[in-house]
């Protein structure tokens, strides 16, 4: 048996899911199975919670963030076009792009704050400018 690998180098738009297709696809041409995380199993969160997110909002220093809602999808826009949020449940979200998980903590409605955290650990957090 001869190992078998790859590198894979990108400087494009959404890098890291073009990898991540990439890997998988070598990993199934070589017989190497499933890498990775386990399949993600996505949350089914009404639109009115959703949209109840969306908005501006502003990190450290000033760094900001955008949420919008359209076609039953939360998304960051981004040059190349939705930075999808994938719901694990109705407070937490899966950032498509980067792997990071955002944590939602609202009352009465109206979010407080937005956590992003990567692998359990706070990055960092997001709070509302103004509400859609």
């Amino acid at each position: 048996d001869w190992p078998s690998g790859c590198a894979i180098l990108t400087n494009g738009e959404n890098g890291t899911t073009l990898v991540a297709e990439l890997r998988a696809a070598i990993a199934a041409e070589y017989g190497h199975g499933h890498i990775g995380p386990p399949p993600i199993r996505l949350a089914e969160v009404p639109d009115d919670v959703l949209r109840s997110y969306t908005g501006r909002y502003a990190g450290p220093f000033g760094r900001p963030l955008k949420l919008e809602l359209a076609d039953g999808e939360l998304f960051s826009p981004a040059p190349y076009g939705r930075r999808r949020m994938l719901p694990l449940g109705p407070t937490t979200f899966l950032d498509e792009e980067t792997g990071a998980t955002l944590e939602v903590r609202s009352v009465d409605g109206a979010v407080q704050r937005i956590a992003v955290l990567v692998d359990g650990n706070e990055l960092m957090a997001f709070e509302p400018l103004e509400q859609a």
